[in-house]
């Protein structure tokens, strides 16, 4: 009977140690961050963006890293938030963002979850200059911007009012296109003595998708 008791308790010794050894050196690290996408731009500059994404269970820290489109210029900032107000970036060029879920304890990281896919910042072209194409209104509206580096094109959106409908009136497919002449908006020319709006969005393609 002592023998079987002293069994007993070294076999509870061993799942206790057991146990301990599982808690601590098993640990799962945070799953794939997922839901990451560009919100917009909280300045007119277009140099400091905002982004979000889902929240990933057991995550106590997210570490954001953003870069240049061929990879340099790698920079890394952290939050515990689920929304990101980055800066720094220049109004002129496409940045590429992703995110990770972090464990941490006593200050230091303990884990690192895999990296969300890629997102891509688009800031407005700036500099954006619209002229009369020629002599009359059918000759058009002529556009010229500032090139956006890394972009692959530009849409340009016009509308007869900025509460309106708008409509997509050209799409350039050239890296460095920083000209484009409308001629009409829905089909239909434009008229003289009448008010157009117009907006010029940075085209960017990745594996077949656009941006």
């Amino acid at each position: 009977m002592k023998t079987f008791k002293r069994f007993a308790a070294a076999l509870l010794l061993v799942c206790l140690l057991a146990g301990h050894f599982s808690l601590t050196s098993l640990e799962a690290a945070p799953t794939k961050t997922t839901g990451l996408k560009f919100v917009g731009w909280y300045d007119e500059k277009c140099t400091k963006p905002v982004i979000k994404w889902s929240a990933v269970r057991g995550a106590q820290k997210y570490e954001v890293r953003y870069m240049y489109t061929d990879n340099s210029n790698i920079k890394n900032v952290y939050t515990t938030s689920t929304i990101g107000y980055l800066s720094g970036f220049q109004s002129n060029r496409i940045y590429k963002v992703m995110v990770r879920a972090l464990t941490v304890s006593k200050g230091k990281i303990t884990s690192r979850g895999q990296w969300s896919d890629m997102i891509y910042t688009m800031p407005v072209p700036a500099n954006i200059t619209p002229s009369a194409a020629g002599s009359t209104e059918k000759a058009g509206i002529k556009f010229k911007w500032s090139q956006v580096r890394g972009s692959n094109g530009y849409y340009i959106y016009m509308a007869t009012s900025p509460n309106g409908k708008w409509y997509q009136v050209k799409a350039t497919t050239k890296q460095g296109s920083t000209t484009a002449t409308v001629t009409k908006i829905n089909g239909i020319s434009f008229q003289k003595n009448k008010n157009y709006y117009y907006r010029i969005i940075t085209r960017k393609v990745v594996n077949g998708k656009c941006f």
